[in-house]
């Protein structure tokens, strides 16, 4: 096997790989937002800890698939992509492009919740730093106190 084909079949494993994760990653992010919502520490903790393997392994597939664009000589992007698919032969690469479209699609999805969730993320600090800061009064409950 070539070294052309060797990279190429990694690509399209990676594809596969991918697809997978993102498709276990994006209920978690559900679950953790409705863990946020309920102010349930201890499930986001152990939520975050189900996250961070498929999110390290995906950013390790990312980091290959960006050398092997660039050991054909091609940047990292989405018309680069385009390019290295094309280097498929016909009957894999219209399935292949099908699985790349739906794992870009995956993916927004994913970085959508995870947003979604970085914003309540930031309500929550906003509201807890009111409570403790008092907001503007001139006495907090949680602030030093003048006895």
């Amino acid at each position: 096997m070539s070294q052309k084909a060797k990279l190429l079949a990694v690509i399209e494993s990676d594809i596969a790989a991918d697809l997978e994760a993102f498709g276990q990653v994006l209920p978690l992010l559900d679950e953790l937002h409705d863990r946020l919502l309920a102010h349930d520490g201890l499930a986001i903790e152990a939520l975050n800890r189900r996250l961070d393997p498929w999110l390290a392994a995906i950013a390790e597939r990312d980091a290959r698939r960006g050398k092997i664009l660039g050991a054909f000589g091609l940047s990292m992007d989405a018309a680069s992509m385009a390019r290295l698919l094309a280097a498929y032969p016909a009957s894999q690469r219209e399935a292949l492009t099908r699985q790349w479209q739906r794992l870009g699609e995956i993916a927004h999805d994913c970085r959508q919740r995870n947003e979604r969730n970085g914003r309540l993320l930031a309500m929550h600090n906003e509201i807890l730093s009111q409570l403790l800061t008092g907001a503007g009064q001139e006495v907090t409950v949680y602030g030093q106190q003048g006895y």
